[in-house]
């Protein structure tokens, strides 16, 4: 994505940007677009700073289409839970409410909030094109590659990143224990005090 570049820090190539990872890069990208937003709130995790749904406010407000009716009053609400939910449903405005409830987002649920701004950024990213005087480099492929590329267009950029992202972070999972042997069942015996019928 061209648009890319308008992430870069002063001093920064595109190299050292496609060298974070997934959710560095959506932080970068939320935090961008709050700046942009003109408002203090900043990300720095998709768990505890996304609670009060105050960033997710200012965001779909930045990023949504200007005839889209997106408004920022959940801010008015106190309770979380329901700002969570006034947030969702603005979010449902312009089709991107997926992934999370208003519960994931109060308890800061880090894979469901990871995967919903991820949705967020593939639909709406409004980056600017930005003239840095840098490229995004040139990959050559073989055929082998040409062909895995061209069966990963065709799965949605969400699931994509969904899977990429959990796929790079698979250490984290817990290990399935080893099923036990169920003992071994031996026929039963007559008793010898039954009579035979």
């Amino acid at each position: 994505m061209p648009g890319l570049v308008a992430l870069l820090r002063d001093g920064e190539n595109v190299e050292e940007l496609l060298k974070l990872s997934p959710e560095q890069i959506l932080l970068r990208w939320v935090n961008f677009q709050l700046e942009r937003a003109g408002t203090d709130t900043r990300v720095n995790n998709f768990s505890g700073d996304i609670k009060n749904s105050e960033a997710y406010a200012h965001l779909l407000h930045q990023i949504a289409p200007k005839d889209a009716g997106v408004h920022k009053g959940a801010l008015d609400r106190k309770d979380l839970t329901a700002r969570a939910e006034e947030t969702l449903d603005q979010a449902e405005k312009i089709d991107c409410r997926e992934f999370v409830t208003a519960s994931d987002v109060v308890n800061g649920v880090e894979r469901l909030n990871l995967a919903f701004v991820a949705n967020l950024f593939n639909k709406y990213p409004a980056l600017d094109d930005v003239d840095t005087g840098e490229e995004l480099p040139q990959i050559q492929e073989t055929r082998e590659e040409k062909s895995g590329s061209h069966y990963m267009s065709h799965i949605p950029e969400s699931v994509l990143f969904l899977l990429l992202s959990s796929v790079s972070q698979l250490d984290e999972f817990p290990r399935r224990r080893p099923l036990r042997q169920l003992p071994v069942r031996r026929p039963l015996r007559r008793a010898h005090h039954v009579p035979d019928l």
